[in-house]
């Protein structure tokens, strides 16, 4: 199997260990930092699949949203990476807020920070699943990129090159 990374962001990292203990067992490399700068050196570092667990709202120049917004428009591959928020807020128009905020950086999910310390929540087997939807959206996408090429090229075929057209 291909290695795969969980890279989290959080300012605090005494929030990182309590809250990721779950992920500790996971089949993947859990790799915690607390800045932006660090993030973004293992997302680019991950040999395979990756997701990205980052804290919203840092407290710092950039935020979590920051990270984001680079990995969906500069990361290699990023369009397949899963994001994950992570957020203090806690009611409804809280997290619409944050959904709404930077809608550029395209989350695939928000989670209160509290749903990590809850049992009942099983974070490891959500990560599972996006990274199970990351890998089939990937090779989707490699399908039909190699159809659209074979496409033109069976179409170069036949054009009559000989005659420029």
């Amino acid at each position: 199997m291909t290695a795969r990374t969980v890279v989290c962001l959080d300012d605090d990292s005494g929030f990182l260990e309590d809250a990721l203990l779950e992920l500790e067992d996971g089949d993947w490399e859990l790799v915690r930092c607390t800045t932006p700068d660090a993030a973004r050196e293992a997302l680019q570092a991950a040999p395979g699949p990756v997701l990205a667990v980052l804290d919203h709202d840092l407290g710092l120049v950039e935020e979590g949203y920051d990270v984001a917004r680079w990995i969906r428009a500069e990361l290699p591959r990023g369009a397949f990476v899963p994001v994950v928020y992570l957020t203090a807020k806690q009611t409804d128009e809280e997290f619409t807020a944050v959904q709404r905020s930077h809608p550029f950086a395209h989350p695939n999910l928000i989670l209160s920070k509290r749903m990590l310390g809850d049992r009942t929540f099983d974070f490891s087997d959500m990560v599972e699943d996006l990274f199970e939807q990351a890998v089939q959206a990937e090779a989707v996408a490699e399908e039909q990129a190699l159809r659209a090429s074979l496409q033109v090229i069976a179409a170069a075929g036949s054009l009559d090159l000989e005659d420029g057209a």
